[in-house]
């Protein structure tokens, strides 16, 4: 797919998005040590930390740090450095600090602490595909995001896809009630022979009208030589596949100017054999181009299920610090498949699942976001799905 320069906004608009672009790169992702003479970590430490993190540093504010993890370290703070900063070094997610071979100087009165500083805010979404304005008046005080599916908001006039005028006004009223984040299905960045231009003309559409945070797609493919297949597939994990991705992920950057996100999906057939593990074809991605991640712990739960899939080793494997949005579902089990439809209230293993990445990832402001399909809304009740979302919020929060 070839780059268009981004000409759809007007100056104000084009102004805006240009000046929401990082002028310069800040310092990311660091770990920050603190040299404690007695191996008592104090409130004043901990404050120095915050302070530390948020200076001047080699001449960019450092305040636009997604996140950084603090260790305690026993020693002279007259001979070495109080305050170290670098990069950190790779750590089994799922193993406590105290075993990290004696690296950090961790005292038990103070882990209560520690965690309190290691955890960023949370928000809570959910999808909304309009024409329910009884669910959106239900969801709104419970969530800071609403995600939008753009196939699922268009309708078909002549043999031509536009995008419904009555959802669009719901949504153009929202105004300040929550923000606005688009999730794709039908982009098929994995084709062979290219993205959708369909997909891609109701995103044009939706842009032109709409502001939105961040926008996302599945890393995976819907149609082959033209042709839809009715389900996703997911990309086969080879070196020509990551390239062809990674030339298509820059395209849209440079098109929308806008974070762009990819997601893991259910794989629904065993994976073909390629050069790259599942966490290390992702983390590929991300580190040749930039792009975020949306990571659906329900997948993870799917494939486990389906296939086998061992999710200790992937998270262990998964740079987390690209994970800028996390998914929750549930679907069905039919004929011993367990099926990502989106039809259910979610399973305490999920939410879990999903709690125990976030303690593990490097600390970051980031979006749940409770997914389910409008035809679901009879089922569970509006009800149902706003205790859900009040759920939710307080096991994040």
């Amino acid at each position: 797919m070839a780059a268009k320069p981004d000409l759809r906004y007007g100056s104000t608009n084009l102004e805006r998005r240009n000046a929401m672009q990082p002028q310069a790169a800040p310092i990311r992702n660091n770990h920050l040590q603190i040299v404690v003479a007695e191996g008592k970590v104090t409130l004043q430490d901990l404050h120095a930390a915050l302070d530390k993190a948020i200076q001047v540093v080699a001449g960019h504010c450092n305040c636009g740090l997604t996140g950084f993890d603090v260790s305690f370290l026993r020693g002279n703070p007259a001979q070495r450095a109080p305050y170290l900063l670098r990069e950190p070094e790779y750590q089994d997610p799922f193993r406590s600090t105290l075993d990290r071979q004696g690296e950090v100087a961790q005292m038990a009165t103070t882990t209560q602490c520690l965690d309190s500083v290691s955890i960023a805010r949370v928000a809570i979404g959910a999808t909304y595909e309009g024409r329910d304005r009884a669910l959106l008046e239900r969801m709104l005080p419970l969530v800071d995001y609403v995600e939008v599916t753009l196939e699922t908001i268009s309708e078909v006039h002549d043999g031509q896809i536009s995008l419904n005028d009555e959802i669009m006004a719901e949504l153009k009223n929202l105004g300040k009630a929550a923000k606005i984040i688009v999730h794709g299905v039908g982009l098929s960045i994995g084709s062979h022979d290219g993205c959708s231009p369909t997909y891609l003309q109701l995103l044009d559409d939706f842009l032109d009208q709409i502001d939105v945070q961040w926008h996302s797609e599945h890393l995976g493919y819907t149609k082959v030589d033209g042709q839809h297949l009715g389900i996703m597939l997911a990309m086969p994990k080879t070196q020509e596949a990551l390239d062809m991705v990674c030339e298509r992920v820059r395209a849209i950057q440079e098109r929308y100017k806008l974070p762009f996100l990819l997601e893991n999906i259910v794989h629904v057939i065993p994976d073909f054999p390629g050069e790259y593990s599942e966490a290390g074809f992702l983390n590929a991605v991300t580190e040749q181009t930039g792009c975020g991640l949306i990571l659906d712990v329900y997948n993870l739960e799917c494939d486990a299920h389906n296939q086998a899939f061992d999710i200790p080793a992937f998270l262990r494997e998964l740079d987390l610090t690209s994970v800028r949005e996390m998914h929750v579902a549930c679907g069905v089990e039919h004929n011993g498949f367990l099926l990502d439809v989106h039809s259910q209230l979610t399973r305490a293993s999920t939410v879990e699942l999903a709690q125990r990445v976030l303690r593990s990832a490097p600390p970051s402001d980031r979006v749940v976001i409770y997914e389910f399909m409008p035809e679901a809304v009879p089922g569970l009740g509006r009800d149902a799905i706003a205790g859900e979302l009040a759920r939710l919020r307080a096991a994040f929060n």
